[in-house]
């Protein structure tokens, strides 16, 4: 044996329950990425809108927040 794939290999080969493991692990996958994605969807939705533009403050002046540090003299 070269490597550990080979010797896993072997071991998948000559297992009489290999395919049927790799079902049930293919299973539990799926099964733990739909609970993944559902938590995110409920998070993405509980998540106030914000608009894309940012809104100005009554603060703020016309001016970009550059302008304030570079001397225009």
């Amino acid at each position: 044996m070269g490597d550990n794939f080979d010797l896993y290999y072997s071991l998948f080969l000559y297992n009489l329950n290999a395919m049927k493991q790799l079902e049930r692990f293919d299973l539990a996958f799926e099964s733990f990425k739909k609970q993944l994605f559902s938590r995110l969807h409920k998070q993405i939705l509980a998540l106030p809108e914000k608009s894309m533009c940012p809104e100005k403050s009554e603060d703020s002046d016309a001016s970009s927040p550059l302008s304030k540090t570079v001397d225009t003299k």
